[in-house]
């Protein structure tokens, strides 16, 4: 997208959240000073141009820490998306929200199937990738590499 597009979709409800500036992982080795103007500089991109807060991020590749979220929370953030396949729940700590994640190259058709199918099953394929986490911290990633997620 542009930033007319933006503007635009902002215009007829579409809200916009951060991504940060650069898409870097907000994880050491990134020092809390440059975390912290990822989140804010990004922040503050998006509400001059589309005039609507910009209240939550989502962690480019579902990384954060402690430090992550001190830096998020003093930028004015409200609460950030991980990439775990999943829904949102009531309850669930606003910093560290499940998602449906859009993955693949726009118009490949076959992108759009496993986007549909993360989404219909988002719950199952959840609970497949925390499956999945255990099986690898447990050292058995053959066996965790044998289950399927879109």
């Amino acid at each position: 997208l542009n930033w007319s597009e933006i503007v635009e979709m902002s215009e007829y409800g579409i809200y916009f959240g951060s991504h940060t500036l650069d898409h870097e992982e907000l994880t050491p080795p990134m020092p809390p000073e440059e975390i912290y103007r990822q989140l804010y500089n990004s922040k503050l991109v998006i509400e001059w141009r589309t005039l609507h807060w910009c209240e939550f991020v989502a962690f480019p590749c579902g990384s954060f820490d402690d430090v992550t979220l001190e830096q998020a929370t003093k930028a004015g953030f409200k609460g950030g998306f991980t990439v775990r396949y999943d829904l949102a729940r009531e309850g669930d700590n606003p910093f560290d929200i499940n998602r449906v994640p859009v993955f693949g190259h726009a118009g490949s058709q076959y992108d759009m199937m496993r986007f549909k199918l993360r989404l219909k099953f988002a719950p199952v394929f959840g609970t497949l990738e925390r499956i999945q986490e255990r099986l690898r911290n447990a050292g058995y990633n053959w066996l965790a590499d044998r289950i399927f997620t879109p």
